[in-house]
Parts: C-alpha cells; structure tokens; sequence
C-alpha cells in the first residue's frame, strides 16, 4: 500500500465495498481505497 494523499475535511466519496486489510479499508472505486478510521471518517446514507 502506498499513501497517495491526504483527504481534506469535507471531501465527499462513495463507498462500494469494504474489507478488513491493514485494519479496514473503505474501497471508492477505480482501485482507489482509504484506511476506515472511525475518528476521521464519517458515514453518511446516500441521498
């Protein structure tokens, strides 16, 4: 795995799948995945 970039607060993306590798990942798609930590990261439903 390799860090990218950081995401800014309020920065919005769509999850389509999760798994449990290097303690939680949120996959955005295109090959594109962010570390779920809870503290940061926010869920919301899709509206």
């Amino acid at each position: 795995m390799k860090a990218v970039r950081v995401l800014e607060p309020g920065e919005k993306y769509r999850v389509y799948d999760m798994d449990d590798l290097f303690g939680g990942q949120l996959n955005l798609g295109s090959k594109l995945y962010i570390t779920n930590i809870q503290s940061y990261v926010d869920f919301l439903p899709a509206q």
